[in-house]
Formats: C-alpha cells, sequence, structure tokens
C-alpha cells in the first residue's frame, strides 16, 4: 500500500506526498527498533532481578555454613589448648582436640549460582557498585582462607612420624585414618608439644581468617537484601529455597 502510494505520488511529482510517505516509514522502522529494545531490555532486567534473588538465597547459605565452620573451628581450638594445658586430664576431649587440628577442611560454600553469573557475563550487571564490592570482598576472602589452609597443611608437622601419635585404621569413623595419642609420651616429649602449640597457633590464625570469611558474607547478604528490597535472613539456618 505505502510502495503504491508513493507511486502515485511520484508521477503526480507531489513531493510533499513523498516526503510525508518517508518519514511514516523512518519513524515506523525506528519505533520497531525501540520497541524491540524495551522488550530485550525489559527481559534482561528481569534476568537480573530472577539471579540477584538466587544469589540472595545462596548468600542466606553461605552465612549459615561459615557459621557452622566457625562454631567447629572454635571448639577444635579450645580442645587443642585443652589439650596442651591439661594432659592427664579429660583424655577424650584432649584426643578429640589433636585429632581434630590434624585436619583441615578445605572451604566449600554454596556457589553454584555465583558461578553461573559469572559464567553468564552478567556479574558485572548485578546491582550497583556497593553490591558489587560486598561480592568481590567476600570472593577474596574465600580464596584468602584457602590458601591459608593449603599453606597450613603443606608446613604442618608430621604427627604419624612421632612415637607419642600413631594412626590406626578405623573403617566405622568418617575418616578411617583415627589419631592415637598415647599421653605419658607425650607429656615428657617437648618438642612435639611446643610443634602442638605451633599448631594452635596456627589454628587460631585460621579460626580468625573463618570470621572474616563469615562476616564478609554477611555484608554480601545484608546487601543482597538491600538491592531487593527484603531482608536477608542471618539467623544461622540453612535457607530452604524452591
Amino acid at each position: 500500500m505505502i510502495v503504491k502510494r508513493v507511486t502515485n505520488a511520484l508521477k503526480r511529482q507531489d513531493w510533499a506526498a513523498v516526503a510525508i510517505e518517508f518519514i511514516l516509514v523512518v519513524v515506523g522502522v525506528l519505533l520497531a527498533f525501540q520497541i524491540n529494545e524495551w522488550a530485550t531490555e525489559r527481559q534482561a532486567r528481569a534476568e537480573r532481578q530472577a539471579a540477584t534473588e538466587r544469589l540472595l538465597y545462596e548468600a542466606e547459605d553461605d552465612v549459615a555454613y561459615f557459621r557452622s565452620m566457625v562454631e567447629d573451628h572454635q571448639e577444635t581450638v579450645r580442645d587443642l589448648s585443652y589439650a596442651l594445658d591439661q594432659m592427664q586430664n579429660d583424655r577424650a576431649r584432649m584426643q578429640s582436640g589433636l585429632t581434630a587440628s590434624v585436619y583441615l577442611d578445605e572451604p566449600s560454600p554454596p556457589s553454584s549460582v555465583y558461578e553461573d553469573i559469572v559464567a553468564s557475563g552478567m556479574l558485572g550487571e548485578i546491582g550497583d557498585p556497593r553490591l558489587r564490592s560486598a561480592i568481590s570482598d567476600y570472593r577474596a576472602k574465600l580464596y584468602l582462607l584457602s590458601r591459608l589452609i593449603d599453606y597450613i597443611r603443606q608446613t604442618a608437622p608430621k604427627l604419624d612420624r612421632e612415637d607419642s601419635l600413631h594412626y590406626v585404621y578405623d573403617a566405622a569413623r568418617p575418616r578411617p585414618a583415627r589419631l592415637v595419642v598415647v599421653f605419658a609420651a607425650l607429656a615428657g616429649d617437648a618438642k612435639l608439644r611446643s610443634s602442638l602449640a605451633l599448631m594452635d597457633d596456627r589454628q587460631a590464625f585460621i579460626l580468625k581468617s573463618w570470621r572474616e570469611t563469615l562476616g564478609a558474607s554477611e555484608r554480601m547478604c545484608r546487601e543482597l537484601g538491600r538491592k531487593l528490597g527484603q531482608p536477608c535472613s542471618l539467623n544461622g539456618q540453612p535457607a530452604a529455597h524452591q
């Protein structure tokens, strides 16, 4: 229809009509592009909103995970300190502390949502600079904690080489290698006790790093809640989300 009108206008040399038709075509094309751009941006906003909500739910689970790990590590530090101070008293607690000090778990908080967002290239579009800074700080603290644990693992004394400490196989335990402590020998081994005291100091330093990472996860969770206009659950319980 437009082509026919333009053709008739050209035959009549009605340049005003030709110009009007041309303008209408250009405006129509531009409007179509604009509508498509609006629809694309609306979809992108919806995807960013959904990703941010999923990241908030994961952040709540991160907080619960780190609170649990901090509590476990506090108990390890207390029991190890007790083992070094009270060699002949509560041997079950002392053995628990010495055993726990040998095993250093790699931090493994929930991270599948974060990894999906990074893979999609959407991380730089999430929230605002304040939120992205909180996410970046949390990831940096998590990385440092992981490297610290790896370093201490590599430099920790080899307890199985000591006369007062040895491992036995116990298939009923989550970790089959069970550390057995000969307390009479340990009490007279000043060198080993010095090594264990150093481990105690390192465990306390690791606990400090766990706490810092917990704090960073809580800040990230609060920033996600702020951006979404809904509270971040910091009750220390793993969240159950659909």
